[in-house]
Formats: C-alpha cells, structure tokens, sequence
C-alpha cells in the first residue's frame, strides 16, 4: 500500500513540475502541494509488526488456520487438531491414529471449517474405518470443540481418494470437497458432496488428464454465484513438468448439482498450482503457481479469463510461492514465499521463505523474510486474516501473527443464503451489539463476545453486514448474498 501510495505522489509530483515549468502554477503553491502530499503520505502509511506466538506446535499439510465462533483459532498437525488463542497459548483438541490401522484416519490435511452446528469438519488423507473398506484413502470427520470426534465417511477408492484441500460448507448445509486421485477411470481424482451425517455424492470423476484435468490442488472455493471454482494440478494443454509431461493444470467450475466445465488451461508461469483460489472482492478468482524454475501469482475472471499478475524469478527470498492467496480487508493480497530452492534451512540462514503483499494490480511487497534460528521457516500454509484485523501463519515449526494496523471487521458464515435463514458472523471482542443489518435492513439477532447469531431479514438485498457496537461500526469482509 505505502509502494502505491509513493508511485502515485511521485507520478502526482511530475505531473505538477511540468505544469510548473510551463508556469501555469506558482512555484510557491508547487512547493506547498508536494509537502502536503508527502505530509499525507507520512501520515496514512500503516505500521507492520510481526511476532511469533507459539513454537513446536508441528507441521500440518496445507492446513491454514481458521477462526472459531468462540473467537479461538483452529487448526491441524500431521498428527492433531489444536487450538490457539489469539495470544498464543495452545491446547490439542484431538490426536489421530490412537487405534490399530487408524480407523479414525490419519494425516489431516487442509484447513477446517466450523460448520452451523457448531462442530469442526475436515479430512485426512490416509486411514480410515477397516472392515469391508479393504483398502482405507482417507476420511472425512467432524469433530466438536470440546473434542468429540466422528469418522463420518471412508473413501474406498471408487468414490475418491486421499483428500487434500480440506472442506467449504455451501447455503444449503451440505459440504464441497475434493480428492487428489482415484474415483474416475483413470484415478484422477474428484469433487464431492457430503452431508453433515455423511452421505456422500460423487459430483464429478476427473477422466483424463487431457481437456478436464486431473488431481485438483488443494479444495473449492464457492463464488458469488453459488458455485464453486478449484484448480488441478496436472492435465490441460503445455507441458509444465520437467519429469512426467502431465500438462500445467487447469481451472474448472463445478455447480452444487455436479455439472462441470473446465474454464482455462493454465500456461507459464501460472501453471501447476498447489493450493485453493481465492475470491477477491471484485468477484474474480487469485491463485498461486508453482512451476518447475518460476512461480506466479494470476488472476481469473469468472468466465476463464487468466492474467498474470506477478512472476517470482527463483531468486533469493522469491522462490514459487506454494500457499494460497488471502485479500485483507485493505484490499491487497498476502501470501508466502518458502525455502529459495525448497532446501533445508540452517539456523544461521536469513533466506528461509517471506511474506508478501501483492496489491490487485501487480506490484509486490516484501513484508518479512524469515530466518529459520529465530522465527521458522518454509511458510507453505495460506494466511488467514482474522476479525480482530490481523493477519495468522504458520512454518514448519512456529505460528506467527502479521498485524499491517488494519481495522476490526466481522465474517458472515455462510456468505450467501436466502430471506429467513440464520447465519453465524464471527467477530471480536462483540461487547454491546445494538443493531445488525443486512445492506441496510435491519435484522434480528442474538450477540455473544465472538459471534452473532442472525437472521436475514425480509427486504435484504445483497450487499455488506454492518454490526454496530458499543465501540463503534463493524463491517463484513465479504458482501452477503441475498439468494432467492
């Protein structure tokens, strides 16, 4: 932000010597408008603090923090689900693998969600109940925030195998995933549907690895449409491996009823992607690319459109980036960047991955680099940003927090539903709620310190929450759609 902000003070500063230099403008006021600016910039530029909050918590695989309605963060381990308080202070809700042959699964992968009945759903890749499943890939289990844990479904192979991206809850109560292979002729892996009683459906079985892909990366991500967007890593048109031929990936469009399109066919740089798109506030999609010497952030329109926001060269600190993107509510994007090389970190190394900030149009900041003796390394976890405005991550062996000063906000879950449903808005520190709207109407609600319990009222259209408060207004991240 402060990098556009100076490119534009200096472009506003050109345009004014010029104009001064033909002498259609006092050299006094040329000279009192440039200090105002350069004021205005001191003034506006935010403070950046980074801190790490806990060591030793473990790796997870893909496995983003994310926000409780009890204003906790929740994540998983290879091993564990665990809770942290924003201050750092973690509790393990539950370890995997407790049992012979891990019935209830093992490696979880992705990040959680918290459903609307208040418990945690996710998935592992590995394991699962034994018995007529001979060959267990993987699981999905919903666990409760006091540590009961279910084993709802166990992929057998036919219906999918080895999840990896983790789950997104659609308006109906039903949840989207995918799986990284089988379920198809080809074992290529699919997209789901399961119920929170775990009833699964098949959505689509990836074919080939020619015109629809093959092996999504990472999980879904519902647009303001209602339907959902994810990528593949292998499959569609130019060669992206070094090593195989399988083709850069592709973009695809699956509907809560299971019709499928492909939308693009990624290209270098922005080819080979490993992690979930990101929905940014002007309704296009953001991703990530890890091909083989160079890496890439890219941009999507909803109809397939790809461009090329930022290509990482490979150099020191810029190595492809392997994490998703986040938009904070400032409007930029941040995001990781691992190990140069992907090779291990020394602890006197000052080049073990960073974090950046990426606005909309492609200028790229470097926010912090990470030095593996003091701080961790190889961030690879997508960022979260949570109500309180700040930003959470992990490495391989920390959890930290990036506060860039940006202001508390609330989180509609789900973000879209129809007139009369109930919808849970995560927020902080929700002490004397007066009023919730919804873009301007107001609604009934029930008000807890980290969450509200709502109801879209009749006459609400799309548009932002705004829940006001004993401390002032607070406003959604997202924009909530109204669906018929």
């Amino acid at each position: 932000m402060f990098n556009n902000s100076l490119s534009r003070l200096q472009r506003f500063v050109s345009s004014l010597s010029s104009i001064a230099k033909r002498g259609e403008l006092p050299s006094r006021s040329f000279i009192f408008v440039v200090a105002l600016s350069c004021a205005a910039l001191t003034l506006t530029s935010p403070a950046q603090t980074f801190t790490t909050i806990a060591t030793g918590v473990g790796t997870g695989y893909n496995s983003p923090l994310i926000q409780g309605t009890d204003g906790n963060l929740y994540g998983t381990t290879s091993g564990n689900v665990f809770k942290i308080t924003p201050a750092g202070t973690v509790t393990y809700v539950y370890g995997f693998c407790s049992q012979p042959g891990c019935p209830d699964g093992k490696s979880p992968s992705g990040a959680l969600v918290q459903g609307t009945d208040g418990n945690f759903y996710g998935t592992t890749r590995e394991g699962g109940v034994t018995g007529n499943n001979v060959n267990p890939q993987g699981t999905v289990f919903k666990i409760s925030q006091k540590g009961v844990f279910t084993n709802i479904h166990t992929f057998s192979g036919s219906d999918g195998g080895t999840p990896n991206g983790g789950l997104v809850q659609g308006g109906g109560g039903d949840f989207f995933g995918t799986t990284l292979v089988r379920g198809g002729d080809l074992s290529l892996g699919t997209t789901f549907k399961i119920s929170p009683t775990g009833v699964l459906t098949t959505l689509y079985a990836f074919p080939s690895s020619g015109s629809q892909g093959g092996n999504p990366a990472g999980g879904l991500v519902q647009g303001n449409d209602g339907n959902f967007y994810g990528v593949t890593s292998d499959g569609g048109g130019t060669d992206c491996s070094d090593v195989d031929g399988s083709g850069c990936g592709t973009v695809f469009k699956v509907t809560p009823s299971g019709i499928f399109t492909t939308l693009a066919f990624l290209e270098p740089p922005d080819g080979f992607p490993q992690s979930s798109l990101a929905l940014g506030s002007d309704g296009n999609f953001y991703g990530t690319a890890n091909t083989p010497e160079v890496g890439a952030a890219f941009q999507m329109t909803p109809d397939g459109a790809i461009s090329t926001l930022y290509t990482f060269d490979g150099s020191v600190g810029f190595d492809a980036p392997v994490a998703g993107l986040v938009q904070g509510t400032d409007g930029n994007f941040y995001g990781t960047t691992r190990v140069t090389g992907g090779r291990t970190c020394n602890p006197q190394d000052t080049d073990c991955g960073t974090v950046f900030q990426l606005t909309p149009s492609g200028e790229l900041t470097t926010l912090y680099n990470f030095t593996a003796g003091t701080d961790g390394s190889d961030p690879i976890t997508t960022l979260m940003q949570a109500t309180n405005g700040i930003f959470y991550g992990r490495t391989s062996s920390t959890i930290f927090s990036l506060s860039m000063g940006l202001a508390p906000f609330v989180i509609p879950q789900p973000k879209l539903g129809p007139v009369g449903k109930k919808i849970t808005i995560l927020g902080t520190n929700l002490t004397g709620v007066s009023a919730v709207s919804f873009n301007g109407t107001p609604a009934t609600f029930t008000a807890g310190t980290s969450a509200i319990l709502a109801t879209v009222p009749a006459g609400a259209t799309t548009g932002t929450i705004t829940v006001t408060t004993s401390s002032g207004t607070l406003l959604s991240n997202v924009v909530f759609t109204v669906t018929d």
